[in-house]
């Protein structure tokens, strides 16, 4: 079973960083200096862990409702964890009061975030080698 929650980047660092490095870089062969882009401590980080102890999975999103560094380790893909840590922070662009959320998607992503209710818009781009196309949320308010 797994939970999500906000994270803390001064306490929680080291353990996102493990997960974001373990995806990114060993697996998908982004340069380690891409992947560290001096936005996370002002960022709001979500984590996902098994029994409230074991980080397997994170994602971010910067004050301006940009959502990125969605990452699960490969053995926890496919069981809804990053559904979940999508779901919170699209919440959380609610909390803030943002009217929408985006993202830079891997094409092989595109579904996953059409199923989140996400749009795409403008062309296919290169980012870090991989090809992404911006997708969007408008967000409803109470």
């Amino acid at each position: 079973m797994f939970s999500t929650r906000l994270a803390d980047w001064r306490t929680d660092e080291q353990d996102l960083c493990r997960i974001r490095y373990e995806v990114f870089v060993n697996e998908q062969k982004v340069p380690p200096e891409l992947e560290i882009d001096g936005e996370d401590e002002t960022a709001i980080h979500v984590a996902a862990f098994l029994d409230h102890a074991q980080v397997v999975g994170t994602g971010r999103m910067l004050t301006c409702g940009k959502i990125g560094r969605m990452a699960v380790l490969r053995a926890y893909r496919q069981k809804g964890i990053g559904r979940a840590l999508l779901d919170e922070l699209v919440e959380q662009g609610r909390k803030h009061n943002l009217t929408r959320v985006y993202l830079g998607a891997q094409l092989p992503a595109i579904p996953f975030y059409k199923r989140a209710g996400f749009s795409v818009y403008g062309d296919v781009f290169l980012d870090a080698g991989i090809d992404h196309q911006m997708m969007e949320l408008f967000l409803a308010h109470d």
